[in-house]
């Protein structure tokens, strides 16, 4: 609204509202006050506005829901906000937000919206100010009304500016500027290019500021009055920093006269230049003050300079004298002091090389140490590839030797003949001997599965002397030493397997005569068992020594040593939580340390033995195996067990076919390949059928869960002996099997 419209406006209004108060209706007289609120505000009557909308306010209450009362209320806003109360301004911006977007007005919520940022930035909070903008400042400007969308620039700058981030808001003012220059928008351009001379000023570049503002003035004159005054005190400002008190005076003159225009009483103009020339004499005055301050400084500086020459020239008198009276010292005491350096350089000559010679040696140190390092971690890597390679043969070669050995015992009941048998029994003890080399390997790659339980070590050991003096012969002496007390968690087969494997080795050492220790006692270092082997045979090379826990490497002449021995035993110590230590030297014997860690002496108490019972006749079984000629042998054991068997060869079809023929047995590889593995399938059966048998089978799996294993590879006896061990259920007098109840497939 241009500054001679509003006048008029004013004016009219004025006069019309003795007019519309007679007039019955508290429509027209609300709508006449919040016109005459928005006039004086234009016309910087802040107050006056203020008043004129709560009246209209109170007209509007009938119908609080119309345009009316809740433009009041935004207007209102306006006149707290221009009068220095920016809270209550966006308690009532925030009432017109809300009621527009209850009725889905997009464009005066977005208005509402703007001027509650702007109540934020005023009340000192810019980020929450910034944060109303964002939906406007992230859509699509083309999209919003361009008067409102270049207030929402305005406001989003004066927040930026607010948190110092002079560059962002220079950029929103020009964005602002653009739309208004693009549709004419002649009082929002105004305003926008107030705020960049000011941000121009910010940026220290006030006499770019001042020219700025020179040529914007008579634009910005035809715009309201609250904008034509605020124009008029930058300008003001600018022009008393950059040197014109006198452009400075006319501008604060002229910002009087505009403020006093509209108060309704005469005004002595000769007061208004009064006060705008003490202004501009302030101005001038702080001006006068620090060209006095500069001309003091400089004076003091003159004075400074000319005392740091006087100065330095006394410095350089007393330097020149110093001088004389040090080459007079000098020349008395030059021989003594060639002496006394002579002494000192020798001395630290001397210092220098024993610190080089440490150096050195301590170099060569640290060089051997990583190459020592580098060497075992090299070692470490390649047992852990032979562990891979091992395991991995190891699992296959389960699977068949349970098919070697399942088949001959299954050929054997139909032989009649003395060799035939002979052959059978053959074979089957190069399938133990096979399976035997297999758990050698399983024990170097760390894979056999174990059965640990709590033993005392004395205990056992002393259990054992007899075979381990079968073990070692009798022309050799076995020394044993047992501290008692001693208990650990392991496997006791595994662990008796091991001894007989050093003990062995020890033997074949010491040439099968001599002495060897054999002693069990507590570590104090760490708390740990150690099991240690000693003899005083041939010894091993550093070489030698270095392989000897790889497997197949065997320093024995014998053409059946293996190799696998001591490797196993390595395996065992690593998989049971512990090591193995080696100490050897060519002709003066090896000793060989087994630790393990220490476990509680056990809860003393009885233990019952699993029963056994009969297997019925005529159960169903599934078969479940990804090699289809295992799973054809385990049929046929089954089946002369008495059970009616159906196979699959992997857990996704075991799955249907378990669902489908409900059985009693189910009996399953564990290691397969598919969506599951066989403890997949086993989970899913037990939750499908609580009280289904269960056994599961395998070459090597790390997972046993919560079901009986058979390890592989197995005989038809161990197969029963499995089975006899199973919860089968029996009527009363114990004659037939009960089926128990099954529960849907669905």
């Amino acid at each position: 609204m241009r500054l001679g419209r509003t006048e008029d406006a004013y004016r009219e209004i004025l006069a019309s509202m003795p007019l519309l108060e007679r007039i019955d209706s508290d429509f027209f007289t609300a709508a006449a006050y919040n016109s005459l609120g928005v006039t004086q505000l234009y016309s910087g009557l802040y107050k006056q506005a203020l008043d004129s909308f709560v009246t209209g306010k109170r007209f509007a209450g009938a119908f609080p829901d119309r345009v009316i009362g809740r433009l009041l209320g935004v207007n209102m806003g306006l006149a707290y906000l221009d009068s220095g109360f920016p809270g209550q301004a966006a308690v009532a911006f925030r009432e017109g937000r809300d009621w527009a977007l209850s009725l889905g007005h997009v464009g005066r919520a977005m208005i509402a919206s703007t001027l509650l940022a702007k109540a934020r930035v005023m009340d000192g909070d810019p980020e929450t100010a910034l944060e109303e903008l964002q939906p406007y400042l992230a859509g699509d400007p083309s999209s919003a009304d361009p008067d409102s969308m270049a207030h929402v620039y305005l406001i989003a700058g004066r927040a930026l500016l607010a948190l110092n981030n002079i560059a962002g808001a220079e950029d929103y003012f020009r964005k602002g500027l653009a739309i208004t220059d693009k549709f004419g928008i002649e009082l929002r351009g105004g305003e926008l290019q107030l705020q960049l001379v000011n941000t121009m000023a910010l940026q220290d570049n006030r006499e770019a500021a001042y020219q700025e503002m020179t040529r914007l003035l008579p634009s910005l004159r035809s715009f309201s009055t609250n904008i034509l005054d605020k124009a008029l005190k930058t300008y003001a400002t600018l022009a008393a920093e950059t040197g014109h008190p006198d452009i400075a005076y006319q501008a604060l003159a002229e910002s009087l006269s505009l403020q006093e225009r509209y108060r309704g009483s005469d005004y002595d103009r000769k007061l208004i230049l009064l006060e705008a020339e003490a202004e501009v004499q302030k101005m001038q005055a702080a001006a006068a003050r620090a060209r006095e301050l500069s001309l003091a400084e400089a004076r003091m500086f003159r004075v400074n300079v000319l005392l740091l020459v006087f100065g330095v020239v006394i410095f350089i008198l007393i330097v020149v004298v110093g001088i004389i009276s040090y080459k007079r010292r000098l020349a008395t005491d030059l021989v003594r002091h060639q002496q006394n350096t002579a002494t000192l350089l020798e001395s630290e000559v001397a210092r220098v090389t024993a610190e080089l010679e440490a150096q050195m040696t301590e170099r060569m140190q640290s060089e051997e140490d990583k190459r020592l390092l580098e060497a075992r971690i090299a070692e470490d890597d390649k047992m852990r590839a032979l562990g891979q390679l091992t395991g991995g043969i190891a699992h296959d070669y389960n699977n068949l030797l349970t098919i070697i050995g399942t088949s001959v015992e299954l050929l054997g009941s139909d032989i009649e003949s003395a060799d035939g048998r002979e052959y059978v029994s053959t074979i089957e003890r190069a399938v133990e001997t096979c399976r035997n080399i297999n758990r050698g390997l399983l024990s170097y790659a760390r894979q056999q599965p174990l059965t640990p339980k709590v033993i005392n070590v004395s205990e056992r050991l002393s259990e054992l002397q007899r075979i381990f003096q079968q073990t070692v012969g009798e022309e050799v002496q076995l020394n044993i030493q047992l501290e008692n007390g001693l208990y650990v968690r392991v496997d006791d087969a595994q662990l008796t397997t091991a001894l007989i494997n050093l003990l062995n080795n020890a033997r074949d050492a010491s040439g099968g005569h001599g002495v060897i220790m054999l002693k069990a006692n507590r570590q104090a270092a760490n708390g740990m068992l150690q099991i240690s082997v000693e003899d005083r045979g041939c010894g091993m090379s550093p070489e030698q020594l270095a392989r000897a826990h790889e497997p197949f490497f065997s320093t024995k002449i014998s053409p059946i040593a293996s190799g696998l021995g001591l490797s196993m035993v390595h395996g065992f110590a690593h998989q049971s939580g512990g090591h193995l230590h080696l100490e050897s030297e060519e002709g003066l014997g090896t000793t060989i340390t087994l630790s393990l860690p220490l476990v509680d002496m056990p809860q003393t108490g009885l233990h019952e033995s699993p029963s056994v019972t009969e297997i019925p006749q005529g159960l169903c079984a599934v078969v479940v195996d990804d090699n289809v000629q295992l799973c054809e042998l385990v049929k046929a054991m089954l089946s002369q067990f008495g059970f009616r068997v159906s196979t699959a060869h992997n857990a996704s079809d075991a799955w249907q076919t378990v669902q489908q023929v409900q059985p009693d047995l189910l009996l399953s590889d564990i290691m397969m390949p598919g969506k599951f593995d066989g403890l997949g399938l086993a989970q899913r059966a037990r939750a499908l059928f609580p009280s289904l048998c269960i056994l599961m089978m395998t070459g090597y799996s790390e997972e046993r869960a919560d079901f009986p294993v058979l390890d592989k590879p197995f005989t038809m006896k161990q197969l029963r002996e499995a089975l006899q061990m199973m919860d089968w259920e029996q009527t009363a007098d114990g004659a037939r099997y009960s089926r128990p109840a099954r529960q849907s497939a669905e």
